[in-house]
């Protein structure tokens, strides 16, 4: 199912957003295995391959690692923080493959 896509001005799967927001639960301090307790009770979560769970994981923290070596120098702290949580999570996520 396919539904508009606002946070990032595109169409896409619907359970996209999840996967770009599953990185900030595991930054507010719950576990990678609450945190997929959490989504794992949304549709469109269960509707997503785990490959591209993992795929989509890893360009949102590589976009996270360029940021904080290229970005605006006030926020390469704060990227440099989201690529690790990133990492943590997409290694998570590789077990599950």
């Amino acid at each position: 199912m396919e539904l508009a896509h606002w946070s990032h001005a595109c169409k896409g799967a619907a359970g996209v957003d999840l996967v770009f927001l599953a990185p900030y639960f595991v930054e507010a301090g719950h576990s990678v295995e609450h945190t997929e307790a959490l989504l794992a009770g949304i549709p469109a979560w269960k509707e997503l391959p785990a490959v591209q769970v993992a795929g989509l994981t890893a360009l949102w923290t590589l976009v996270r690692l360029h940021r904080a070596e290229h970005g605006d120098e006030v926020r390469r702290p704060e990227e440099m923080r989201l690529a690790r949580v990133g990492r943590t999570w997409l290694a998570h996520l590789l077990t599950r493959l």
